[in-house]
């Protein structure tokens, strides 16, 4: 009969999603409307009891509820896919809903643990290392190739005597900038120590210099570091981080 048909092309179709769904690296289910039963799941999902018939919340959130933070009811109002990423039982999930057909939708649970946790090492790296920077005695900065500023601390801002968005506005070629070599005669922006170091890719040390601090109104030694940083697989610097203290 048509009907007939119609349950055959429909299992068929079912049949050919979980194949599908049995490559994937999360748990993956096609579920019924309202009722969230089971109608096929991949293999990930059947080694935790996942199977046809069950309900998946409790067999995947151990629950004999439905999950309250469940997208499911939102995909069926709207008919629109949906995701969250959630803290449940000391593990990080992300949660996504798509619409299959008028009676079922797929739901995927991926386990994001390591990567959370990855990210909460990253922020914690982050910060230790914005701490460092903004806690140095000397002055600290990064340098693009085109010798605007990427970001410089507190240190460098008060023995240069201008505002962090003065200096940030600044490039090596900015006119408003007096720099004098260790005789007194003007050092030119191609020869600041940074700027060599961008250029020839080397690390230029100790190069003494003269800048003048318009809060003091007077040229301020100081002796220069800057190491060029470079991206992987490359041999020109996208940047460099120069250091230097006052030796007035």
């Amino acid at each position: 009969t048509e009907h007939e048909l119609a349950r055959q092309k429909l299992n068929g179709e079912i049949n050919r999603k979980t194949i599908l769904m049995d490559n994937l690296p999360c748990i993956a289910m096609i579920l019924k409307k309202e009722t969230r039963e089971i109608v096929t799941s991949n293999r990930l999902a059947k080694e935790m009891g996942a199977v046809p018939g069950e309900k998946c919340y409790e067999k995947c959130a151990h629950r004999d509820d439905p999950c309250p933070f469940c997208l499911a009811p939102k995909l069926w109002e709207s008919n629109e896919p949906q995701s969250l990423e959630i803290d449940y039982r000391e593990k990080w999930y992300r949660g996504v809903w798509v619409p299959y057909n008028e009676d079922m939708y797929v739901h995927y649970i991926f386990d994001i643990t390591e990567s959370k946790k990855a990210e909460e090492e990253r922020k914690k790296n982050e910060l230790k290392y914005t701490n460092l920077f903004e806690s140095m005695a000397q002055g600290a900065f990064y340098q693009r190739a085109d010798g605007s500023l990427v970001d410089i601390n507190k240190a460098a801002v008060d023995l240069l005597g201008l505002t962090r968005n003065d200096l940030l506005s600044r490039t090596s070629y900015d006119k408003g900038w007096k720099v004098v070599a260790e005789d007194g005669t003007a050092l030119p922006p191609e020869k600041h120590p940074t700027m060599v170091a961008l250029k020839t890719g080397k690390e230029v040390k100790n190069f003494v210099l003269g800048v003048f601090n318009p809060k003091t109104r007077n040229i301020r030694g100081l002796s220069v570091n800057a190491t060029p940083q470079f991206k992987d697989g490359q041999n020109k610097p996208y940047q460099v981080f120069g250091t230097f203290h006052d030796i007035t």
